[in-house]
């Protein structure tokens, strides 16, 4: 009932004989395997002998050396065949440990650039934001500064073919306005009082006709103002631009600049959606943003869409005008981070570094960067934070007597 398979292997030399294995003498292993118990598992007995009486260890590490560990020649090519096995064993395991990291690294970077936004689809504006042709569309007011600084516009030139917004700003965002949609757009578009070429009598009319003509049956009006502001303060600019769109009841305000191109469809439904749907201090509170290709990700975006609501607290101002140009976008997104107020729009991309349709080449800059302006950055946004929560303070204390006042009228009403 038993089965007895003796291997017999001699490995190295002998101690008296030179050459080959190096100190081991002749190793002789025996492995009986049980059969005779039906109910038992295999049996296993080893008996090993040496005639130099080295060690177990030593007699394999000799018989491994020797090459007929694993049945000679054969034995030696199965165990490299694992080898191999295993080495790519590792190089799978390193490409999978390598794309976990990865993924790793980048989700935390997803996860920010997604913050408070709700992801736009097309569907999304097709089913919230079609006009019904009887009630009134919201009114978003671009807030455009001109200039034809920069530029080869003269007295006696062509606005199409020579004004940076004819060529870059205009025809881009005509494209992206859906003559069924849901918003009316009012461009105020300004000129300081110091461009005199843009100031010219027939330029001036040429701004008026040209622009008209472009909108067609788009839900596009003009506004063509005239403001006196220092030279190269952009947030007056824009502050006398929005000031005029707030008096005009305008509902929402987009910063746009005349060399920017608007890339994503339907841009405006996702801007609105997110301030819409701020939960946390309610609809139209805080800031949106979009993803300017040029720059990268930067969760302060420099083209930002505000509600009027953040004009009411600021008596009609859109930025803090104790900043002339650089930092007034920063500025801002300091103010609104402090509520988690700052949405930002990966997915609706503009881009802002070309001064020709065709060209990717950046517009050398229109203005001085002041100096300390990020010493001012911090106290100026504390005193805007402070006009926020006063804000929102006065809307709870309001919405609670509101609650209060509520089951009296109920019952007067019974």
């Amino acid at each position: 009932d038993v089965m007895t398979k003796v291997i017999n292997r001699h490995h190295g030399a002998s101690a008296s004989g030179g050459g080959g294995g190096g100190g081991a003498g002749s190793v002789t292993k025996s492995v009986s395997i049980g059969m005779s118990s039906p109910g038992l598992g295999p049996t296993a007995s080893s008996s090993s002998s040496s005639s130099s009486g080295a060690s177990a260890l030593s007699s394999l590490s000799s018989a491994s050396a020797g090459g007929g560990l694993i049945g000679g020649s054969g034995g030696w090519r199965s165990l490299r065949g694992y080898g191999r096995g295993n080495q790519r064993s590792w190089v799978v395991g390193g490409v999978v440990a390598l794309v976990f990291l990865i993924v790793c690294l980048t989700l935390p970077v997803q996860l920010v650039a997604r913050d408070h936004y709700l992801r736009w689809f097309p569907n999304d504006y097709h089913q919230g934001y079609v006009w019904d042709g009887k009630s009134p569309r919201t009114q978003i007011a671009m807030i455009l500064p001109i200039t034809s600084k920069g530029s080869a516009l003269t007295e006696d030139g062509d606005v199409e073919r020579d004004l940076i917004a004819f060529r870059v700003f205009l025809p881009y965002f005509i494209k992206t306005v859906d003559a069924l949609g849901k918003f009316e757009f009012t461009i105020y578009m300004g000129v300081n009082s110091d461009d005199p070429t843009l100031l010219s009598p027939r330029i001036w009319a040429q701004l008026k006709k040209r622009t008209e003509a472009m909108f067609s049956v788009k839900p596009i009006k003009l506004r063509l103002l005239k403001y006196d502001v220092k030279q190269g303060a952009i947030s007056q600019m824009y502050n006398a631009l929005a000031a005029a769109a707030y008096d005009d009841d305008m509902e929402y305000f987009f910063i746009s600049n005349d060399d920017l191109k608007i890339l994503s469809p339907f841009w405006a439904a996702a801007m609105v959606k997110s301030l819409e749907s701020n939960t946390r201090q309610g609809p139209g509170f805080g800031m949106a943003g979009v993803f300017e290709t040029y720059n990268g990700y930067d969760p302060c975006s420099p083209y930002q869409m505000l509600h009027r609501t953040h004009l009411g607290v600021f008596d009609g101002k859109f930025y803090d005008d104790d900043f002339d140009n650089y930092g007034i976008d920063t500025h801002l997104c300091m103010v609104y981070d402090h509520f988690n107020a700052n949405f930002y729009l990966v997915d609706v991309k503009v881009e802002n570094h070309a001064d020709d349709e065709e060209s990717d080449k950046p517009l050398e800059r229109r203005y001085e960067v002041e100096d300390g302006w990020r010493e001012r950055l911090r106290a100026r946004a504390d005193l805007w934070i402070q006009k926020l929560n006063d804000h929102l303070l006065s809307q709870a204390e309001n919405a609670a007597e509101k609650q209060q006042q509520y089951p009296k009228q109920l019952i007067m009403n019974k």
